[in-house]
């Protein structure tokens, strides 16, 4: 349960009611109905060449509409297909570029999940979890 500031908030607002099709106004009321965090790397920056870990907050915000339907924005998600039957979506722990350190320090360098989590550790002081490295 470890808690990291969080560095950037991302709002998801619907655009277009989910039942009518009506536009709905940026300048309404919405209210948040669910988040998550996502932990990555920053942006990589010649200026500062070093592994920097952020935290983005993602929150999904509903609005009614003129109709009065309640439409919520929802994570991206895609389900998995026949041959290979693994689900993708929006919602994850991890962000696109900690995935790919993990990936080169396992397959590249051939760390063991536990060695990646003492480097994580060590070196950035995230604690995960080897399931979560997995």
């Amino acid at each position: 349960m470890q808690r990291l500031p969080i560095d950037h908030l991302v709002a998801h607002h619907p655009t277009h009611c989910a039942r009518c099709g009506a536009a709905l106004p940026a300048g309404d009321a919405a209210r948040c109905v669910q988040a998550h965090l996502v932990i990555d790397l920053r942006e990589p920056d010649p200026e500062r060449p070093a592994l920097e870990l952020l935290q983005v907050k993602h929150a999904y915000y509903e609005r009614d509409c003129a109709c009065g339907h309640r439409t919520r924005a929802e994570p991206g998600h895609i389900a998995g297909d026949t041959d290979w039957g693994v689900a993708l979506s929006e919602r994850h722990l991890l962000g696109p570029r900690l995935v790919a350190l993990l990936c080169a320090l396992a397959l590249r360098m051939r760390l063991s999940r536990r060695r990646i989590q003492e480097f994580l550790a060590d070196w950035r002081g995230l604690e995960l979890a080897v399931a979560t490295i997995n």
